[in-house]
């Protein structure tokens, strides 16, 4: 029996034995197989993903919006190329790519698995189904065991492609992994159960007969021989199925080994995609930054080998003054900051330089974090933006220099989007005016019709060019344009760019040309004398006018195309000696010409030409006046000499001809009368001696000497003084004219003149009320403006007044409301010694004591009316001249509004007799000067509201602030008696904020601006307060302040106080908790788009990022985020070297 137990617990042993090597064995191969796939799959999904990343963006010949329908059914058949490679080589592996929408997952491409259906089209987000891609499309990326759309469970890697919004998922089923092992697994436990059957086998039926036979008998020998010879056979049967079961054994391992290889043919395909890549990828270590990888794309790029670049690193790739930025971005890109670098300058191994852009991603490779980075060369992309810029420079330049009016509007809604300066100088707009307002709006279409043409024609495709229109001036006049408009695309953006030529002075131009080439065909036509259009060379007639043809007695057709000559009118001698004078001077006067009408007989003429252009050809134009019956007349003229002097005496004017001796030769009765001596007595004197005042004696006489030297021509208008017989000084107005005689030669002058005396007088008048009003028009600008004070408004009104006077002394002054003196704001001094009180800038004229106004100053303050006197002396009012010198005229206007007294003002000494006119001009400037003194008196009473009401808003804020620290001290005391430790600091938070608050009111009544208060101080004191709060040691923290120049009102303040309080109560309580020392950075600067930044910065341990949602759902960061919608500004918060908080707003 002791035997039998022996053998079996030895057959138990070794089959233990044999089942735990199995077993572990298979285990250790399943691990390993497992984490080789699970790196396999991460692998290939981040490479997939930079792949599709690189070939995601549409060419020039594929034009459609990134993120549309289209987009996406054009990307999936692009995938589905990059999937199809992995279909042919790895059977057991699925990729799935999908997008979201809404919430529901859109799968755009999928390997199909050969045992499945095709993947859904579309899962919900929240289904349970899909957990990877939904990881995927989060933006989240890594490895994962759960349960696909099929709900089968799987080893899946995820991946996302943030900039178009995809999500990649490699996935292998657990069961195709675990399948070899599983049944690995089944062939030891059948391996051991046959060796324990065996085992039974061989103690039952061997030991148990043996035993027996030897402890009973020996002739049982046979039999059991026997007996052994069936278990030898048995034990041949189970050595054979043993020997069967080995051989499923080394099958199985065969299927561990082809996985094994699978693997490495998988890891093989994936280093093939990346040699064959055409992006360049490299790999470089985490740690060390030296390169592990560089596929052939890279080593081309670089122009090193591969050998040569895996014995290199980051630094020796880029250049050496940017290295710094360099590893920052490197660092950047380890952290998941961001995927993608742009422009980064990249050396190649012959020291040129060019541009990249890098997308990388962590990785492990062959055992070690790595960074993958995938680097795609830019330069000429960047030097096409660069001459991009400098195209649009130009242009910017060169559109806003144009001379030529450009607008450039957009082709949607017609809104303005740019002018230059010409077109705002055309249509009188401002530049605000304009952008953002349609030319509708603007009103510049003076045909409504004509634009909506226009506007059809640019939607249909039809470029406009230098079409005539007319458009309206801001200021309502008419301009006449050239109007040319094409379409073109600006940034994507469909736009209309217009150029506007202004044509108006040329129209008018040509309109006025046509307008006085009608008027010369008119007057060419109906001239009542002969006039021609002639060939200077043929003399040939191409056109003549009526009188022509009447004077001549030829028809229209007998003298076209004909030359005068030829026709005999004009003799060919006469015709020549008139042709010399018009080639040597272009030009001929008083040419007199013998002509021989059709008709007959012969007529004396005087002809006239010019030579002119026509149509680009030399022509003369010919004027000939019929002078046979001047001639004729000059026989009468003498006898009507005599008549002709009656006709002067009898004219209205003057009429005077000097000779030019200076001697008088012609005077008309109208003549003599304005200077009083008969004629007799002024024909023959020397008209300068005897009629010109001696101061311009000499002046007159040159300027006649000159006139009669042929140096200068006789100014046909012109205005002297001349002296009468009674010694008076009239103002003549002469129209004058040079006298010749029949030679040319200069004779004397003819003067026709009018007594122009009194209207010039006139006209002076007008010129002083033109004076005044322009007076009344400063100071009336000056009170508008409210650019004056009081006392210079008065000098200005007392400067007017003595101007338009001529006054020598004044003063310009205002009633005290209060004690009833004068007050002189203005006034000129007459004397060292002036006898009045004086406050300041101003004089004062007090009452006598009978409480009225003393003096001839008083005399209309006391009557209320105004008045003048050009004999003070005499005057009732009249008090002495005292110590002022005398004073010889005097004025006086009181200056009323609503009935009642305001001012005065006074003017002496006039240079000439005061005069109604100098009272109503007085009165007038009265009238203004009230208007300003009631002004002035409204805003000081205004001013003295304002900083009545500044006080009370002050005592109104040092009331708010003393009251929430009573409530801020309460709630202090109140925590000081309550143990429990999570209790009290929320006691002490909510104290905190209520003296956050109660400093703003402090600051507000403690600034001059009760509007707004200075920050900077605010935000050092808050921090320096919350330091001592809760720190025992105020150099445990180093606090930084940056505050530059930031001013809020009470309703931004209070938010920014609430929310600075709750951000470094934050800092100090996790940042600096248990003594723990460190540095708190505080900025708040204002952005350059005119929003501000505030942020809090610690060197803390920091916010885990699984912590950081808890953290947005705490009560302090729930007031910081109710606050900052308050504000309308939005908050970050970031955990990179400590926890940087910042709000825009």
């Amino acid at each position: 029996m002791e035997e039998r137990k022996r053998i079996m617990y030895i057959i138990l042993v070794m089959t233990a034995l044999v089942f735990c090597a199995g077993v572990f064995s298979n285990v250790i191969l399943y691990k390993t197989s497992f984490e080789k796939t699970r790196e396999n799959l991460e692998d290939t999904v981040h490479i997939l993903a930079h792949v599709i990343e690189s070939q995601s963006v549409p060419g020039r010949a594929e034009a459609m919006v990134i993120g549309s329908e289209h987009y996406y059914a054009w990307l999936a058949g692009r995938m589905n190329e990059a999937i199809m490679r992995y279909e042919r080589h790895n059977r057991r592996m699925e990729l799935t790519v999908a997008r979201r929408k809404a919430d529901d997952i859109h799968f755009l491409a999928a390997l199909r698995h050969p045992l499945k259906s095709d993947v859904p089209n579309v899962i919900g987000m929240n289904s349970g189904l899909a957990e990877p891609m939904k990881r995927a499309l989060e933006g989240k990326s890594g490895t994962m065991v759960g349960r696909d759309y099929y709900g089968d469970r799987v080893l899946a890697a995820y991946a996302d492609v943030p900039r178009i919004g995809l999500g990649i998922v490699a996935k292998v089923e657990l069961s195709s992994i675990r399948a070899p092992f599983i049944r690995a697994g089944l062939i030891v436990i059948a391996f051991s159960a046959i060796i324990i059957i065996i085992g039974i086998v061989a103690v039952s039926r061997i030991g148990n007969p043996i035993i027996i036979d030897l402890e009973k008998k020996a002739g049982d020998l046979a039999a059991a021989n026997e007996e052994l010879a069936r278990t030898n056979e048995e034990m041949t049967v189970a050595n054979e199925e043993l020997q069967a079961a080995m051989e499923e054994m080394e099958q199985t391992n065969e299927q561990l080994l082809h996985s094994q290889a699978e693997l490495d043919r998988s890891e093989q395909r994936v280093k093939t995609l990346l040699d064959s890549s055409p992006v360049g990828i490299i790999t470089a270590d985490q740690d060390t930054r030296r390169f592990v990888y560089a596929n052939p794309a890279a080593c081309a790029m670089f122009g090193y080998d591969c050998k040569e670049m895996i014995s290199i690193g980051v630094n020796d790739i880029h250049p050496a003054k940017d290295l710094e930025r360099i590893y920052a971005e490197f660092q950047a890109l380890l952290n998941k900051e961001y995927q993608t670098s742009r422009d980064l300058p990249c050396l190649r191994k012959d020291g040129s330089v060019f541009f990249a852009d890098i997308s990388a991603e962590p990785i492990n490779f062959d055992g070690r974090p790595c960074l993958l980075g995938q680097f795609v060369d830019v330069t000429e992309r960047k030097l096409a933006e660069e001459a991009l810029r400098e195209s649009e420079e130009l242009f910017a330049k060169a559109f806003h220099l144009s001379p030529i009016s450009i607008a450039i509007s957009s082709a949607l809604d017609g809104k303005y989007i740019d002018v230059n300066n010409e077109f705002l100088a055309l249509t009188g707009y401002g530049r605000e005016e304009v952008i953002g307002r349609t030319s509708d709006d603007l009103d510049l279409w003076v045909s409504k019709d004509h634009f909506k043409l226009i506007q059809g024609e640019l939607s249909s495709g039809v470029n406009i060019h230098d079409r005539q229109v007319e458009i309206r001036h801001r200021e309502g006049n008419v301009l006449t344009v050239l109007y040319s408009a094409v379409t073109a695309a600006i940034h994507g953006v469909p736009c209309i760019i217009t150029s506007v030529i202004d044509i108006t002075d040329r129209v008018k131009a040509e309109v006025s040309l046509r307008e006085s080439e009608e008027k010369f065909a008119r007057a060419f036509m109906n001239a009542p004398v002969l006039m021609s259009i002639t060939g200077i060379d043929d003399g040939a007639i191409l056109e003549v006018n009526d009188q022509f043809i009447r004077q001549s007695g030829f028809t229209r057709e007998e003298l076209i195309g004909k030359s005068i000559a030829d026709i005999g009118f004009v003799s060919p001698g006469d015709r020549g000696r008139y042709l010399d004078r018009i080639r040597q001077d272009d030009i001929a006067a008083g040419v007199e010409l013998t002509v021989h009408p059709k008709r007959g007989g012969s007529r004396k003429v005087v002809y006239s030409g010019n030579s002119i252009s026509i149509g680009g050809k030399k022509r003369l134009l010919s004027i000939a006046l019929d002078i046979t019956d001047l001639r004729r007349a000059e026989q009468e003229l003498l006898a009507q000499k005599d008549l002709a002097q009656k006709y002067l005496d009898i004219a209205g004017v003057m009429f005077v001809a000097i000779g030019r001796d200076q001697r008088v030769t012609l005077v008309n009765r109208k003549a003599c009368e304005a200077l009083g001596y008969p004629a007799e007595n002024i024909q023959g004197a020397n008209w300068f001696d005897m009629f010109i005042p001696e101061r311009l004696r000499e002046d007159v006489r040159s300027v006649f000497n000159s006139m009669m030297r042929g140096e200068v021509t006789a100014a046909e208008y012109f205005e002297n003084t001349v002296l009468t017989a009674s010694g008076e000084e009239r103002l003549i107005a002469w129209h004058n004219t040079i006298l010749k005689d029949a030679s040319g030669a200069i004779t004397g002058t003819l003067s026709s003149g009018e007594d122009i005396t009194e209207r010039r007088k006139s006209e002076e008048d007008l010129h002083g009320q033109l004076a005044l009003n322009m007076a009344l028009a400063g100071i009336s600008g000056s009170i508008i403006s409210r650019s004056f004070s009081v006392t210079e408004t008065a000098y200005m009104v007392l400067e007017y007044a003595r101007l338009l006077s001529d006054s020598e002394y004044g003063f310009v002054s205002e009633i005290d409301k209060d004690t009833g003196d004068n007050i002189a704001h203005a006034v000129v001094k007459m004397a060292d010694g002036w006898p009045f009180a004086e406050n300041e800038n101003a004089v004062i004229f007090g009452k006598d004591g009978d409480g009225l106004y003393p003096g001839l100053w008083g005399h209309a303050l006391n009557t209320r009316r105004e008045f003048f006197t050009n004999d003070p002396g005499n005057h009732p009012a009249s008090g002495g001249g005292g110590v002022h010198p005398a004073i010889t005229r005097f004025l006086s206007v009181p200056v009323m509004y609503g009935g009642s007294l305001i001012g005065q003002i006074a003017l002496a000494n006039s240079l000439k007799e005061y005069s109604l006119e100098d009272l109503r001009t007085a009165r007038r400037l009265a009238s203004i000067y009230a208007m300003a003194i009631v002004r002035f008196r409204d805003e000081r009473m205004l001013v003295k509201s304002l900083e009545e009401k500044t006080v009370l808003i002050k005592e109104l804020h040092h009331r708010v602030k003393n009251n929430m620290q009573v409530v801020s001290s309460l709630i202090s005391l109140q925590a000081q008696r309550i143990d429990n430790e999570k209790y009290r600091s929320i006691f002490m938070e909510s104290s905190n904020r209520i003296q956050a608050m109660a400093m703003v009111h402090e600051k507000m009544y403690n600034s001059g601006d009760v509007a707004q208060i200075d920050f900077s101080r605010y935000v050092r004191e808050i921090a320096e307060r919350l330091l001592y709060s809760f720190s025992r040691e105020p150099e445990q923290v180093t606090l930084d302040v940056e505050v530059r120049d930031i001013f809020l009102g009470l309703d931004e303040a209070i938010p920014c106080g609430i929310i600075l309080n709750e951000l470094i109560t934050n800092a100090f309580k996790h940042a600096f908790r248990d003594g723990r020392r460190g540095r708190l950075s505080i900025s708040f600067v204002k952005l350059d788009d005119g929003r501000r930044r505030l942020g809090v910065h610690d060197d803390g341990p920091g916010i885990p990022e699984d912590v950081i949602g808890l953290a947005e759902k705490s009560l302090g960061m729930q007031i910081v985020s109710a606050l900052t919608r308050q504000l309308d500004g939005t908050i970050s918060i970031s955990s990179s070297n400590g926890t940087r908080v910042e709000l825009v707003f």
